[in-house]
């Protein structure tokens, strides 16, 4: 019994012509690709999504910077903020005109080490960084330009 089993499953990994009966349970289905020209690299579709469950996605630019950053890094970051729809920006209490909801911005779990990195990167990396000791367990990064000087700093 074992080795007519055995055999079976040897013909299922090797012969490329046989397919499962109609009976038999299918295998799910492959997640979809995430749809942009550009894949991403280091985050997935629900880190980025608007979390109310609109599944609104932010603009590839921010997905861009924010796999340069993280490959620059090198250790994982953790998203908590990225594309917000406006009535989920407003129901958290978010800015009116937050560049979340344009879907430029990144909120970043804040650890000393990544603080210190994005602080010594923003220029370089082009990102504007909300003042830090406004976001005591986050580091809110975006790429709307503004007039701040070389520290790439801003306060709302």
């Amino acid at each position: 019994m074992i080795t007519n089993f055995l055999a079976k499953i040897n013909k299922i990994f090797t012969d490329k012509t046989y397919t499962l009966p109609a009976t038999a349970v299918q295998p799910e289905k492959a997640p979809e690709p995430f749809k942009e020209d550009k894949p991403m690299s280091f985050f997935t579709e629900s880190e980025l999504m608007c979390h109310c469950g609109c599944k609104l996605l932010p603009q590839q630019s921010i997905i861009d910077k924010l796999d340069e950053i993280r490959a620059a890094y090198g250790k994982a970051i953790t998203l908590t903020s990225v594309k917000r729809c406006e009535a989920h920006n407003k129901k958290i209490g978010g800015a009116p005109k937050s560049a979340h909801v344009e879907g430029i911005a990144a909120d970043l779990r804040r650890s000393p080490d990544l603080l210190k990195f994005i602080l010594d990167n923003a220029e370089r990396f082009g990102i504007w960084i909300e003042d830090p000791t406004k976001t005591a367990t986050w580091i809110h990064i975006d790429l709307r330009k503004r007039d701040v000087g070389p520290s790439h700093v801003f306060r709302i």
